[in-house]
């Protein structure tokens, strides 16, 4: 009877010495990787913030185009409930109504079509210097309504975003390197 012998291989692997060092390794380059990665999540929050007004604004211009009528932009304080009044000064970070002003008295009054309704995240603010309301006429400019509403973050005070409404209706959103402290 022949025997084969199996040539004994020579053990693979770590040493537990090794593995500290790897666990210890990758314990100080998550140390000083997270801090940017929350500046990176704050500044990304300011911004999907920016570009949720930019949206609303240019929601008020198309339906004010489509429906040819006058539609607003409006600050509310309080927009959880039945009848939400634009009542948030200039203080858009509560909430804003988007409504369509059937007496051009530019005021929601009840039964005045609701058209949309949207907020901010908790930890951003925005405020237009006041600036009540933006109203969009039925060829989609923004006469006498020109403004800027800036969005700042708790916690980011170095960097804030400006979101521009010309006469023509043009949005845009611009990244603004002073901040809000």
């Amino acid at each position: 009877m022949i025997h084969a012998t199996i040539p004994e291989s020579p053990q693979r692997g770590f040493t537990q010495i090794e593995l500290m060092i790897a666990v210890a390794i990758v314990a100080i380059l998550s140390a000083v990787a997270m801090p940017a990665v929350g500046s990176f999540l704050q500044r990304n929050t300011l911004l999907a913030a920016s570009n949720s007004m930019i949206t609303s604004l240019n929601f008020t211009r198309s339906q004010a185009v489509t429906s040819n009528q006058r539609i607003i932009m409006c600050a509310s304080s309080n927009i959880h409930i039945d009848e939400p009044l634009c009542d948030g000064g200039n203080q858009w970070h509560n909430g804003w109504l988007i409504y369509v002003d059937d007496n051009q008295n530019n005021q929601r009054d009840s039964g005045e079509p609701l058209l949309r309704v949207d907020q901010l995240p908790d930890n951003v603010r925005a405020d237009s210097a006041g600036r009540l309301r933006f109203r969009f006429l039925a060829n989609g400019t923004a006469l006498g309504n020109t403004g800027t509403i800036r969005l700042c973050m708790d916690g980011l005070d170095d960097r804030s975003y400006r979101v521009i409404i010309a006469n023509t209706g043009r949005i845009r959103g611009e990244q603004d390197s002073v901040g809000c402290a």
